[in-house]
């Protein structure tokens, strides 16, 4: 099963974040090329972190703003 989604996330992990604490976080990330991107991913999107490890370009489709989750990356 795959679950289809909006890119951008009202919520992080059931918890409301508000306008300005979103913008300030999302400003610090963006001063770190190297792992902003990686962070502020699952806090916009709400998935996991083995979600996010599973996508394929694949599963991302920019002309419908949409993501599609289809697999996991488990622990070996």
């Amino acid at each position: 099963m795959c679950l289809h989604g909006s890119i951008l996330s009202e919520n992080l992990w059931g918890y409301r974040v508000s306008s300005q604490r979103k913008s300030t976080f999302l400003t610090h990330l963006r001063k770190d090329p190297q792992k902003g991107l990686y962070v502020a991913f699952p806090f916009l999107t709400g998935v996991r972190a083995s979600e996010q490890l599973g996508l394929l370009w694949d599963d991302v489709d920019l002309e419908q703003n949409t993501i599609t989750i289809c697999r996991v990356q488990e622990r070996d």
